[in-house]
């Protein structure tokens, strides 16, 4: 019975730190202080904001997105 329980711990333990492992951190815009519904909510209007110009390829609205948002002072990385 001792074993068998020991077992189970040691299955239940092993586990718990396998799931917290395999947790990736999550890539996105990120800014101090600044929280990541938030930085959701300043990528959509820099999207809105673009989509308002008469820009030709998808590369340019991309990268006029990613000027929107780095002049907002967002850089892209990983959360905490």
């Amino acid at each position: 019975m001792r074993k068998a329980f020991f077992f189970a711990a040691i299955v239940a333990a092993t586990s718990i730190f396998n799931a917290c492992a395999l947790t990736e951190p999550r890539a996105g815009w990120v800014k101090p202080g600044v929280s990541q519904y938030d930085a959701e909510n300043a990528y959509a209007q820099c999207e809105y904001d673009v989509s308002m110009q008469k820009l030709e390829t998808p590369a340019e609205k991309e990268k006029t997105v990613k000027n929107c948002m780095i002049r907002q002072g967002f850089r892209y990385g990983y959360y905490e």
